[in-house]
């Protein structure tokens, strides 16, 4: 680690996880709020599916972004600009326009997560990669549990519209703190990096990679496909179940608490019985875990 600014790391980091708090803020509270404006449960799921088609285009634009002119500028982007976005929710309740601010949030939230993950890709040494990756990621789940938390209870104590003010607000705080970590640095200053693993491109190209690649791309294609679900659990906990708002956000901040505190132990435990075995155990474990919503 050497070789790392562990300023700029964490920063990068912290930034990161503000920009996910924000999100997860308004996870157990949004199809809520848009059902409570007359939106109907069909109509729900398109505008989701619409926010997801404006992720995939806004984290692959972020990172060739960050591959171009650096970190700040797309990192900038998926903080600052998120905090017009949502608060735009709050005064839009006509449909086509909810639509179009899902699929602009969708494409500016995104674009912090591939220049966060390209920092640490390009910066830290090989031999510390896996380790802060996990870390990286018990902190986006630490993030997302207080997230759904917070907007849980202020959604009950105050207002839906307060979710949202408050998501902005930390949006731009986690901008400010960009600006503040790198504001010696350019806006146009592509990263270099410090390790750099060899890769023989013709195993690349060669139908020997292609095939384990194409079946792991449509193994996590069905377990989004089912995890999708998860967006009509507020639904669920409220008007079949009965649960309040806040109670909501503790189911929400339960499974990512979960999820923290079992990322480092999987990893090490996949490292010792294999990583084959581990996500075959993983997904039958998360496909009794969805069946058994059905029932609760």
């Amino acid at each position: 680690m050497r070789h790392v600014n562990n300023r700029e790391l964490v920063s990068v980091m912290t930034v990161m996880a503000m920009a996910v708090l924000s999100m997860s803020i308004l996870q157990p509270i949004l199809p809520l709020y848009l059902t409570s404006i007359g939106v109907s449960p069909t109509i729900l799921g398109f505008m989701l599916s619409t926010a997801m088609v404006g992720m995939v285009i806004g984290e692959s634009s972020g990172g060739v972004l960050a591959d171009r002119v650096g970190l700040k500028l797309p990192m900038a982007v998926g903080t600052f600009l998120c905090a017009p976005l949502v608060l735009a929710f709050v005064f839009t309740r006509a449909v086509m326009p909810l639509f179009l601010i899902f699929f602009l949030w969708g494409i500016v939230r995104a674009a912090v997560f591939g220049p966060a993950r390209g920092y640490i890709g390009a910066r830290v040494p090989v031999s510390s990669k896996a380790s802060l990756m996990a870390v990286y990621a018990t902190f986006l789940a630490t993030s997302r549990g207080l997230g759904a938390l917070t907007g849980g209870f202020v959604a009950d104590r105050l207002s839906y519209a307060w979710d949202f003010y408050l998501a902005a607000m930390v949006a731009v705080l986690g901008g400010l703190l960009l600006v503040a970590t790198f504001r010696t640095a350019p806006m146009f200053s592509p990263i270099r990096a410090t390790s750099i693993l060899s890769l023989d491109m013709g195993f690349v190209r060669g139908s020997a990679f292609r095939r384990p690649f194409a079946f792991q791309c449509a193994v996590a294609a069905l377990y989004f496909w089912g995890s999708s679900t998860m967006s009509f659990l507020p639904l669920l906990a409220t008007q079949v179940v009965g649960l309040k708002t806040a109670e909501v956000g503790i189911l929400f901040m339960t499974s990512a608490l979960v999820n923290a505190a079992l990322l480092i132990p999987m990893g090490r435990l996949a490292d010792r019985l294999g990583r084959k075995r581990l996500m075959i155990t993983g997904l039958f474990v998360f496909g009794v875990g969805i069946a058994g919503l059905a029932f609760s």
